[in-house]
């Protein structure tokens, strides 16, 4: 065992230790698992032809971008699409996107709150100005409560 192999070791302990110790350390997981992976990475690297028998110059560069993209592909689409929809829903929760919703299921009885959510979900419907209608055996169908509630100032602001 190579003494960068046994950095890499060290690495990966801590930062696992950093992990499972977080409410004594007051340390964010992700943060630590972010600098572990790039601490690991790095070292990695440093020497990848330690690691990687029969590839030198250019093969070796093309074997160490192979391995890197068959690790990290599928985590930095689901990473960067994750990224874009957080940004949506805060755009959205910040120009108060959120609030005509909250207020139509507002309830105090979890009963109430099955039933509603179930009859939204069964009849889909769109901003009050702006109905949602949809189409079925050539019919327009639209939640006939939708063009009677009276709307508020707040809820134009879309």
């Amino acid at each position: 065992m190579t003494s960068l192999t046994i950095a890499i070791i060290v690495v990966f302990v801590v930062g696992y230790l950093f992990i499972a110790l977080e409410s004594v350390t007051k340390v964010n997981k992700a943060a630590v698992a972010l600098l572990m992976f790039v601490g690991c990475w790095t070292l990695f690297m440093c020497s990848p032809e330690s690691y990687l028998s029969g590839f030198n110059g250019h093969d070796l560069a093309n074997q160490v971008s192979t391995i890197i993209e068959h690790h990290l592909g599928g985590t930095s689409t689901t990473l960067f699409f994750l990224m874009g929809a957080m940004t949506i829903v805060e755009i959205v929760d910040q120009n108060g996107g959120f609030n005509w919703v909250q207020s139509r299921i507002s309830t105090k009885s979890k009963r109430s709150l099955l039933w509603k959510n179930s009859l939204y979900d069964l009849f889909p419907v769109g901003h009050p100005r702006q109905p949602h209608h949809f189409h079925r055996d050539g019919y327009d169908f639209c939640a006939s409560w939708c063009s009677t509630k009276k709307t508020d100032s707040s809820m134009l602001r879309w």
